[in-house]
Order: C-alpha cells, then sequence, then structure tokens
C-alpha cells in the first residue's frame, strides 16, 4: 500500500493530493504544469513537501516534522522523460548501474527482448529502444514502486504498442505499485487501473477502469 498526503506551495498553485493505492498501475493524467512530475519527484525523494505523508507498506518515507528518508534508502525505480541514460556507458553498464544482483539484471533484459543491445551506447539506439533500456535499469535496483515520468511521449504509435506491451508484461511479473504520468488520456486509458485527474495540483476527479477493460488493453491491435 502506498499512501499519500501532499501539500506543496508552487510557483502558480498549491500541490494538494491525496492518493492511496496497492499493487496496481495508478496513471496521474493532465495538462503539462499541473504538479504531476512535483509528485513523482516527491516520492522519490528528489523534492519535499512542504508538510504531509508517503509512506510505502510501513516504511514512512516523509512524514511532517521527520527527517525524510534518504532517497537512496527509498527503493524507488524512476523512468525520466528523457531516460537520462548515461551516454559514456554502453546499454549493460547502464543497466547495471545500481543493480543488486546479475540474475535479475539478465532476466530484466530478456523480458524486454535487448540482448542484443548490450555492446551499444545510447546515441546508438533508437527511441522505443533507450526508453526500454530505461525501464530494465529502473528494474534491475529491485524497487518497491516504479515511477513512470511520460515516457512514452517521444515514440511513435508502434512503439508505444510495443512499450506498451512490455509494461503490461513486467507488471504480471514484478506485481510492484507503478504510477505513471501522462497528458495522454488515451495512454492513461489504455494502462491504468485508476486515473486521477490533475490540474492545478489538485485531483478534480478519480476514474476506476474495469478488471474486462484492462485485460483487453494489455494486447492492443
Amino acid at each position: 500500500m502506498l499512501r499519500l498526503k501532499l501539500f506543496k506551495q508552487l510557483a502558480q498553485f498549491n500541490l494538494d493530493l491525496k492518493v492511496e493505492m496497492g499493487n496496481e498501475i495508478v496513471v496521474l493524467y493532465g495538462p503539462s504544469g499541473s504538479g504531476k512530475t512535483t509528485v513523482l519527484n516527491c516520492i522519490a525523494g528528489l523534492d519535499h513537501p512542504d508538510k504531509g505523508l508517503i509512506q510505502l507498506n510501513d516504511i514512512r518515507f516523509y512524514q511532517t516534522k521527520m527527517r525524510a528518508l534518504p532517497l537512496s534508502k527509498r527503493e524507488v525505480g524512476y523512468l525520466f522523460q528523457d531516460y537520462a541514460l548515461f551516454p559514456h556507458m554502453n546499454v549493460l553498464k547502464n543497466i547495471m548501474y545500481g543493480a543488486k544482483q546479475e540474475k535479475l539484471v539478465i532476466r530484466v533484459i530478456d523480458t524486454l527482448a535487448i540482448s542484443q543491445l548490450k555492446t551499444k551506447y545510447p546515441h546508438q539506439i533508437s527511441g522505443g529502444e533507450k526508453q526500454r533500456v530505461a525501464l530494465a535499469r529502473a528494474l534491475a535496483t529491485e524497487p518497491k514502486v516504479l515511477l513512470l515520468d511520460e515516457p512514452f511521449s517521444n515514440l511513435d504509435q508502434q512503439l508505444k504498442k510495443e512499450c506498451y506491451r512490455s509494461l503490461m508484461e513486467l507488471y504480471r511479473i514484478w506485481g510492484i505499485p507503478i504510477i505513471l504520468v501522462t497528458h495522454d488520456y488515451e495512454e492513461a486509458r489504455k494502462l491504468g487501473h485508476f486515473i486521477y485527474h490533475i490540474d492545478q495540483g489538485k485531483v478534480i476527479k478519480r476514474e476506476k477502469m474495469s478488471v474486462n477493460s484492462i485485460v483487453a488493453n494489455e494486447f492492443m491491435a
């Protein structure tokens, strides 16, 4: 169970948000600049709320008037919008960075079908391949929660479909909470168990997707 109760004063508005989720895919959907990425950064420990609570199961990442848990102890996997791959490292070294065990790295590489890329460098691979490598690196750290910040926004439709399938396959294997940020409603509808519509830092609507709809969308034509 991931519990979020966040309040943070931003330049144009106040982020004031509550979310509770189990081992589900929750989508934060809304326009750019609505506070979605700030939520991810607070969970990861790259930023902090002004007050509130961030708790994963029995581990408190943050609570008002308490010292925040360091980023290194949060066991959070974070896939950034630009993927943030190290340009001076080949694919295998990128994935191994922060990994805890080699067997898991091999399993992730096989699941994402990127074994043939191991010796290549980021500038030598496509956008879709970079997305898979970045996802593999995030999962190789054995995270307890996975954060995805608009990871498919720069991909064409065919690559998006392939990456959607990879994500759903990995979700079936890992079964950890996943929070996905997007401004694409169709993407939110296809991937999320719950969609939180965010605007000006607040949840304006919470939408629950039916189980049948999610199953059908796992293998999109």
